[in-house]
């Protein structure tokens, strides 16, 4: 899970040309594609399809 995570930021990190984390983009991309029976990710809200989310992930902070 650490490993796709890291490659996920380092790819958008490149690409955009600035840090970006963002965990959770990386575990739902890694999820809808090894998980083939279906979609469901479960917590506040329950998410059954891919097409229902939105990630909204635009806090900006100071690097340390």
């Amino acid at each position: 899970m650490e490993e796709n995570r890291k490659k996920v930021n380092e790819s958008l990190s490149k690409r955009f040309g600035f840090t970006i984390e963002c965990n959770k983009l990386a575990d739902i991309k890694a999820y809808s594609k090894r998980e083939k029976r279906g979609f469901l990710i479960l917590g506040k809200e329950e998410f059954d399809c891919l097409s229902n989310i939105k990630l909204d992930g635009a806090k900006v902070m100071k690097k340390n």
